[in-house]
């Protein structure tokens, strides 16, 4: 029997992972000095919103909570996402927009509101995804428009359009200035392929091409 030989990240080559990954095995990249340490408002979400009632219609996400994992899941959606349930006889409800607590800095939601600012303007804001399943895993909110589903955005293309751009752009600003711009970071995280290419050609390939 041949012995395994594993890589520094607990990888056969047959695919085989270790369990309990190591952090000292994988480098990260320091978030920059952005946002408040500090929640600016306490008290929770719930009492936000009793003193901002002009709030409570963006407040909320109407979902589908899958019955099976508990995964909030789109309306829009026939098959949870996170462990492939049915989804087609799961009523409709509702859970809190935790954007808007983010964008407003209130500190928690049943549980604690703390994010990992990577960058930020005056009308977007991009933080590491608390779901992240890749090691450089971003959301970019607009924090001056509300947008309940994608459906929203077909009511009026041009200004989508130019919403999704910025948003995209802001994204890839904060990748640009921080896990891309570590050498060390690029040369674990990315096929030898693709850390031989300039940084910003790897915006337009697709995540197979640029992880594997």
């Amino acid at each position: 029997m041949s012995e395994i030989v594993w890589t520094a990240e607990g990888c056969a080559q047959d695919g085989t992972l270790l369990a309990g990954a190591d952090p000292k095995r994988f480098v990260s990249v320091d978030i920059p000095n952005l946002g408040s340490p500090a929640p600016k408002v306490s008290g929770g979400f719930d009492a936000f919103l009793k003193e901002n009632p002009h709030l409570e219609s963006q407040a909320y996400n109407e979902i589908k909570k899958c019955a099976n994992c508990g995964k909030p899941c789109a309306v829009t959606m026939e098959i949870c996402n996170a462990c492939g349930a049915s989804l087609a006889e799961v009523q409709i409800s509702k859970s809190p927009n935790l954007f808007i607590a983010f964008i407003f800095g209130v500190d928690k939601a049943g549980f604690p509101l703390k994010i990992s600012m990577r960058y930020e303007t005056e009308d977007v804001m991009v933080f590491d995804d608390p779901l992240a399943i890749t090691r450089a895993h971003v959301l970019s909110v607009p924090t001056n428009v509300y947008c309940p589903d994608i459906r929203s955005l077909f009511a009026d293309p041009p200004s989508a359009i130019k919403l999704l751009n910025k948003m995209e752009d802001a994204a890839w600003k904060a990748l640009c200035e921080g896990p891309l711009s570590s050498e060390s970071w690029r040369r674990q995280a990315l096929s030898a392929a693709g850390n031989a290419l300039p940084v910003a050609d790897l915006r337009h390939l697709n995540a197979t091409d640029r992880m594997s």
